[in-house]
Parts: C-alpha cells; structure tokens; sequence
C-alpha cells in the first residue's frame, strides 16, 4: 500500500537460496516488491507491504519505514476562459507565463490575468484528481481564495476563479494534499494583472479653464476593485501630464472595469496625450 492506496500488479520475488522453512512468518526473505503506484500526490506517502502467511498478514516494510513522493504540481500553460453566448462555447486566450527579473525571489510570473478576474485554466502535471485530491489555491495579497471551477478529471489540467484585481506580485501559493489541512505539495508563481488600455476619450474638446468631465472607455480599468479612498490613490489619470481627478460615483456606477469618468484640468495645447495608471501600472 502506498498513501493508504491499493498498490496494481504486485508481483513478489524471495531469496532464491532461502530454505522455505525459513522464509514463514517473517519477511526477511522477501528480496523484491514491485507493482503499479496508484495515483497520488504529495512527498510522504507510507509504502506498506503487507504478506499473507497462513491466514495473518505481517507488515514487512515495518521497522524500516518507506516513504514515496510524487511529483510536485507543475504549471506549464496558462489560458483565460472566455464563454461566447452566441454558440455556448468556449474561447480560450493565453496568458503569458515565465520568470521576471521583477521579483527577487525569482518566481514565475502569470502575466495579462484582466483586471476583472474569471475563470484560468492551468495545464501543467501532479494537480492531482477529484477522486483523492483537495487542491487549493491562496492570494495572500487580497486576502481571497482561488477555488476550483468546474469537475477535475485530469491531473494535468486545473481551473480556478482568479478575483478581480490590479497590479504585480500577487503569489498564489497552488497546493495540492489529500485534505484541505494535510499539504502534501505546493507549486508557487505570481500573478500580474493586464495593463490598463484606453480606446476613446468623450467629449474630444474641451475648454482651456478645465473643470469638464470626460469618460474615458478603455479595459482593464479595474476601477471597481479600487473603489473607496486607499482604492483610488492606486488609479490616476493624466491629460498631458497634469492630473484629471477621478470621479467615485458610485450611484451611477461610473467606476467600472472598462470605463473611467474624470475631471479636466486647466490647460491648454492639442492632441494631449491620455494616461491612465492602475495599480501601478501605466496605459500603453
């Protein structure tokens, strides 16, 4: 038994030259166990040999424990899911997935994760099966859980609800055990949301002596995920260089993943650049 698992095809080979009188009722004769590993997860799984001598079992391995580790859970590609309502299918985009100079612990990096969160599939190896594996997913940076989405039917393919947010450096802690308390392995990366991009600016035209209010339609505005005081200081908006103060009316919901209302400084020129920065990242 491994992990508390049936081990498959066991096949057992004894000394060759041990008298048979011997070998019964004790297991030192035993040279060789082989058999098929059932599936598993984590690095201290109990390896158990149990042999059957006149009716009683006797733990063989007993006294000089063994342990088996299984791979740890690795993740290899990452795609935002997508559903399409005209045909109820699904639309997968990938996300970007390597190491960054940004962090100094060296972790991988899930980069392009919108703003407003949703459903990502890892693809990868070792996240275990529905069938004898809890795996969760930590955000120490919001505070929230990653839960699973949908039914696990392969150990090389997980989905998790990542929350809506903004910025760099959330590490998800992804772990995978045979209880939610027992942590048998654990694969560590971090997650950087997309980048703010702004499609149009309304009204265009505006006066010298500022004091408009311009709606800004863009994506990954994330403005909703930063309402409240503390909130808005990470979600600023420039109009050539001097600061538009952003309006929270939350009544009118105008703070929105993909839409930002803010009012015009005094100024003056043409074709002002726009820039909108969110959780510390600037528009394109």
């Amino acid at each position: 038994m491994i992990g508390g698992r049936q081990c498959t095809e066991v096949v057992l080979e004894n000394e060759p030259t041990a008298p048979a009188s011997t070998c019964q009722g004790v297991s030192r004769c035993l040279r060789r166990v082989s058999c098929k590993t059932p599936a598993g997860v984590g690095d201290a799984n109990d390896v158990i040999i149990l042999i059957g001598v006149n009716g009683v079992s006797e733990a063989a391995s007993r006294g000089n424990w063994l342990v088996l580790r299984y791979r740890n859970p690795v993740v290899e590609r990452a795609y935002t899911i997508d559903m399409q309502s005209s045909s109820d299918t699904e639309s997968l985009q990938e996300l970007g997935l390597g190491s960054t100079g940004e962090h100094s612990d060296g972790l991988s990096q899930l980069s392009g994760v919108p703003t407003l969160g949703g459903v990502v599939e890892l693809r990868g190896s070792g996240f275990g099966t529905e069938a004898f594996a809890i795996t969760s997913s930590t955000f120490p940076g919001a505070g929230l859980n990653l839960p699973t989405a949908g039914n696990r039917t392969s150990d090389s393919i997980l989905r998790v609800h990542v929350p809506a947010g903004v910025g760099i450096g959330h590490i998800v802690d992804l772990q995978v055990g045979r209880s939610s308390v027992d942590v048998q392995a654990a694969e560590h990366f971090s997650i950087r949301y997309a980048r703010p991009r702004l499609v149009s600016v309304s009204p265009a035209l505006v006066d010298t002596r500022g004091g408009e209010i311009i709606t800004i339609i863009g994506e990954n505005l994330g403005a909703d995920v930063l309402a409240g005081f503390e909130g808005l200081r990470q979600l600023s908006v420039t109009i050539g260089g001097r600061e538009c103060a952003v309006m929270n009316d939350s009544a009118r919901a105008t703070l929105s993943h993909d839409e930002i209302r803010c009012l015009v400084p005094v100024h003056s020129g043409r074709d002002l650049p726009v820039v909108a920065s969110v959780g510390g990242q600037r528009s394109d």
